[in-house]
């Protein structure tokens, strides 16, 4: 839903560093879960747009959780 704009997001920065060796970055892409998401996370940094309605985003979280 963030990535998609359904919520009034937009993208402002994405930074996938990869893995550097000797001075050459190396895609990591398909590397091991603990590597890629604790070692060398990317980073996504959005913007709130003026569309952006927080009863909207309330709702759609609250209907997102399980219920019981």
């Amino acid at each position: 839903m963030l990535a998609d704009g359904s919520l009034c997001f937009e993208p402002i920065y994405r930074s996938k560093l990869g893995y550097p060796v000797a001075g050459f970055q190396f895609d990591d892409t398909g590397v091991q879960e603990p590597w890629s998401v604790y070692d060398h996370p990317t980073v996504e940094i959005y913007r709130k747009q003026p569309c952006f309605d927080g009863k909207k985003v309330e709702t759609t979280l609250l209907q997102a959780l399980p219920k019981g």
